[in-house]
């Protein structure tokens, strides 16, 4: 090592300005590493997926505002995504200073079947856990418009289209229970008496594009001091059709009960009777989905609000 001093020679002052040269550049590159690191390291942190076996994980919320609620994912990065991995549907849970936003993605077509006519609920638990007090419920069930043929609706990918489109443009109407007492009960998506505000939509890939708005405010109590906040999602399980008498008729009864999900439901809710199936090449159609086809689809996610 050469100390740089004012009186040098030449010969000195060049080795000088080597090591000087020679320790910016040291500098430098542990500079740019540690930027990387800051610049990596949240997206590691944020795009970590869950399947259902991790459910019992705690995750970061992520702060990001300027969210859009329409029913289209352009303002959600993959990385904000988790992913279920028994039934491929993508979910994102964000939050700004005043509101939390939530997105779920679901590419297979049985499963968006079921999510538009049997519907699907949306839980909150402030103590982290899997009580279903404070919940939005859509879509709500509803059934097929009378112009729809029945039964063989679902048997060609048009009219499949044809049959979400309608379930669409019925899901216009949710349900909020355990919120604040006035804002709860029945209301429009967009200009309900709450701030809760939803969408849902099918992109032109063919993915159900699923967006929530829930203010803060509209919690009883203060979800951004909740360590950790959970929140799940319960996608109705299909009903089996009412039993009727006879021979054939107990042997439909035996796959009622077979075919009943965790809430027990199956005997007394006939929510398909009158209606097509709507998955002739979709959930009945691949092996071992059958009984599946009756359960709901549940997802439970812990997250902390991000400040």
């Amino acid at each position: 090592m050469v100390p740089c001093a004012q009186e040098m020679n030449d010969d000195d002052m060049g080795k000088c300005e080597s090591f000087l040269n020679k320790q910016l550049f040291m500098y430098k590159k542990i500079h740019f590493f540690l930027l990387i690191l800051i610049m990596v390291i949240p997206l590691i942190s944020h795009s970590h997926p869950s399947g259902s076996k991790g459910t019992g994980k705690k995750y970061s919320s992520f702060f990001k505002s300027n969210i859009i609620i329409d029913g289209k994912a352009f303002e959600w990065e993959d990385s904000l995504f988790f992913k279920d991995q028994d039934r491929g549907i993508f979910y994102a849970i964000v939050n700004d200073s005043n509101n939390l936003y939530i997105c779920l993605k679901v590419p297979d077509e049985a499963v968006q079947m079921r999510m538009l006519r049997e519907g699907m609920d949306m839980w909150f638990d402030q103590n982290g856990k899997k009580n279903q007090m404070t919940g939005i419920h859509f879509p709500l069930h509803t059934t097929l418009n009378p112009g729809v043929k029945q039964g063989t609706a679902a048997s060609k990918p048009e009219d499949r289209r044809k049959m979400k489109l309608i379930f669409l443009l019925q899901a216009k109407d949710m349900e909020l229970t355990g919120f604040k007492a006035d804002l709860n009960g029945f209301q429009h998506i967009q200009t309900g008496k709450s701030g809760v505000r939803l969408r849902i939509d099918i992109d032109s890939t063919g993915v159900l594009v699923f967006e929530a708005r829930i203010p803060f405010k509209d919690f009883t109590g203060d979800v951004k001091m909740s360590n950790p906040l959970s929140a799940g999602f319960v996608i109705k399980g299909m009903q089996s059709p009412k039993i009727q008498e006879g021979e054939h008729g107990r042997e439909m009864g035996g796959m009622e009960n077979r075919g009943r999900g965790e809430g027990g439901r199956g005997v007394g809710n006939n929510r398909m009777e009158g209606q097509g199936g709507g998955f002739s090449e979709g959930e009945q159609g691949r092996p071992g989905q059958g009984q599946k086809m009756f359960e709901d689809v549940t997802i439970w996610h812990k997250f902390v609000i991000a400040k």
